[in-house]
């Protein structure tokens, strides 16, 4: 199994990192360092029985997601949360701030062969792992001939 390493999963990010790197202030770059730090990503794996959707939600309680289904997409979300504030004494300088205290979003489109209505989730240590069933495939029938 080859390994994802993350700047190959999102080339664009990795281009726009590269290009200004050097060249923004440190202002531009908190905030360009705060977009990639919001995205939530996700793992979806697929057996016979079911799909599964893993995504990782650090320090969020189950309280705070909100799991969706309509028309064939499914969207996670969670409740905007207050910022862990950190004491900074006035001169003390931010030299890194990656931390992020927000809301994440993702919308999924889902493929027709599933049962909605038996959607489950479940969280665990940080991992919220939703459980989405399969339409059992419809077995032939044979009819007699009389």
């Amino acid at each position: 199994m080859k390994t994802i390493i993350r700047n190959q999963m999102f080339p664009l990010i990795s281009l726009f990192d590269d290009f200004f790197e050097n060249r923004t202030s440190d202002e531009v770059k908190q905030s360009m360092q705060q977009v990639k730090s919001c995205q939530m990503p996700v793992d979806i794996v697929e057996n016979e029985r079911e799909y599964k959707v893993l995504a990782n939600l650090p320090g969020i309680s189950k309280n705070d997601v909100k799991i969706s289904y309509l028309e064939g997409q499914m969207t996670i979300e969670t409740v905007e949360r207050e910022a862990a504030k950190t004491e900074v004494e006035t001169e003390q300088k931010v030299l890194n701030c990656e931390r992020y205290c927000g809301t994440y979003h993702r919308s999924l489109y889902l493929p027709e062969n599933i049962e909605a209505e038996k959607i489950n989730a479940k969280m665990e240590n940080g991992v919220l792992t939703v459980i989405i069933p399969k339409i059992e495939p419809k077995k032939h029938s044979f009819i007699e001939i009389k």
